[in-house]
């Protein structure tokens, strides 16, 4: 291209300096001849003086001869010079004509291939300059078809040679037949470049289905590669590297799967024969809870809630009605789940061995005959259970309550609170810092009997720890006893089932997201 745009240059300087000649030529022109004219006029003139002066007389005047020589010559030299002005004028018209025609010559074809170059630099190769004559200009005209055709038909093919490539058809070649100089370079140099990339991938194809036909060692370590074909190669390599370590990792975590899925099968076996036998415990601590109808008979009105944390529980409440008043006995066993049910089963059976008719009334005697069976079982007092392994000090939390026929309330208990509420206050009795079956207790005068007079709008509630330590809230606190008398107050005038829903509905609602920590267990009667 840069050599059209050179030959289009000299084009023109060439067509100025035609023009420039012509210019001189015809001024020198113009010049000459008007020189001749002027040589012309003169010897003329001479010449029509000479024959004047030979057809006047003698008897002519010098006057007459001199005025019409003169105006002769005068005549003579206008028309000379209006024929020179013609003369001239027609040479500059000549001139005029000769340079628009050098113009058209010359500039029209020009424009035509400056327009032609534009289209080529632009990608358009559809139009050809057309060949008027078989001039220099007509010769320049066809070799720019010629160049066009050339690269219409090299930019063809190599656009098949791309659009095949793109198929993954990477093993056609452009033919370099019919291309010389640099336009068959540029074929070659195309068909080098494709095998450039041909070769990098039919090594990777070859290595990877090496690798499919389960060879996990193939890898590909030629060097000579760079650029993108080297991150192409370490890609391939680290790939088989990672199918290596993953099949690895594969049948080293399917060995661990089926070691773990014959010990969970064992252990699956295990936790359901236990589960089956923690569901039969849980059967037979519900049999041990007090009827329904031991309660219609001893109270006017009463509710229980009974949720152990896990299936069984460490929480258990018993009542007993006799002829002169009821004896109410809530415990909360040490620990919870299966460890806490079997000692809910011991203190059941000794209430019942403990509590008589000879004895029922006395709150503080029950409290201390408990005591009394818990360490005779634990063997509190023997060698043993005096080493830190086995002393774990097992037992309860509680309160014995005796509630007269005339609504006299007695209570003795060891850290568990008795909550009365008559509508307008809520009074809680807490009880001493003693734990029963501790063998911390040295005489029955150790413990402390509470009474509570008579009052018909008393409400009566005992409740295990694991309701009022129970964390929740934002942020996380205990549900406290604040919470829990507000809604004794709030709902007093209500039946105790209602107030008791209440309370579970705002416990659970407070403990939010949080596990449950403990059994829960809440008694709430009135006499």
């Amino acid at each position: 291209m840069q050599r059209v745009m050179q030959r289009e240059e000299s084009k023109k300087k060439e067509s100025v300096r035609l023009s420039t000649k012509i210019v001189i030529l015809a001024v020198a022109l113009v010049i000459v001849f008007g020189a001749v004219l002027i040589v012309l006029t003169s010897q003329i003139g001479g010449s029509f003086t000479e024959i004047l002066n030979d057809t006047f007389t003698e008897n002519d005047s010098p006057e007459l001869k001199s005025q019409l020589s003169g105006a002769f010559t005068r005549r003579l030299t206008n028309q000379l010079t209006n024929m020179t002005f013609i003369a001239a004028g027609i040479i500059l018209l000549y001139i005029i004509i000769m340079l628009v025609y050098t113009r058209i010559l010359c500039d029209r074809p020009l424009v035509e291939l400056i327009e032609f170059s534009n289209r080529i630099l632009l990608g358009d190769f559809s139009k050809q300059v057309e060949v008027k004559s078989l001039n220099n200009m007509g010769r320049l005209f066809a070799h720019f078809n010629e160049m066009q055709s050339i690269l219409n038909k090299m930019l063809g093919e190599i656009r098949s040679g791309i659009h095949n490539a793109s198929k993954g058809m990477l093993n056609r070649r452009l033919d370099v037949r019919g291309y010389k100089g640099n336009w068959g370079k540029i074929i070659v140099e195309f068909n080098a470049l494709m095998d450039a990339v041909v070769v990098p991938i039919d090594d990777m194809t070859f290595a990877l289905l090496q690798v499919a036909d389960g060879h996990l060692d193939t890898r590909i370590t030629k060097d000579d590669y760079e650029g993108y074909f080297s991150i192409l190669k370490d890609t391939v390599n680290s790939a088989v590297e990672g199918i290596n370590r993953h099949l690895n990792d594969k049948i080293e975590s399917e060995r661990i799967a089926h070691d773990a899925d014959l010990a969970r099968g064992k252990a699956e076996a295990v936790s359901e024969a236990m589960l089956s036998s923690i569901h039969y415990a849980s059967k037979i601590q519900r049999n041990l809870l007090p009827k329904l109808s031991v309660f219609d008979n001893a109270f006017s009105d009463y509710s229980i809630i009974w949720e152990p944390r896990d299936i069984v529980g460490g929480d258990i409440y018993w009542i007993k009605n006799f002829e002169e008043g009821t004896v109410l006995c809530v415990c909360d066993c040490t620990g919870h789940g299966t460890p806490g049910a079997l000692l809910t089963m011991l203190v059941v059976s000794a209430f019942e061995d403990i509590v008589n008719e000879t004895n029922y009334k006395d709150t503080a005697n029950v409290v201390w005959m408990l005591e009394q069976r818990l360490v005779s079982a634990f063997n509190v007092d023997t060698a043993v259970s005096k080493t830190a392994m086995l002393d774990i000090k097992d037992g309860c939390d509680m309160a014995a309550i005796y509630i007269s026929k005339d609504g006299e309330v007695s209570v003795s208990a060891g850290n568990t609170s008795v909550f009365a509420c008559n509508g307008k206050e809520v009074t809680r009795y807490k009880g001493q810092k003693i734990y029963v079956g501790e063998g911390e207790i040295k005489t029955k005068q150790d413990i402390k009997v509470t009474v509570i007079p008579k009052d018909p709008d008393n409400k009566f509630y005992i409740a295990s720890d694991g309701l009022f330590d129970q964390i929740g809230g934002v942020p996380a606190r205990p549900f406290g006893y604040e919470r829990f008398t507000k809604v004794l107050l709030a709902n007093h005038d209500k039946k105790l089932t209602h107030i008791s829903d209440a309370v579970w509905e705002t416990f659970e609602s407070y403990r939010g997201e949080q596990l449950r920590r403990d059994d829960v267990e809440l008694i709430s009667f009135k006499p």
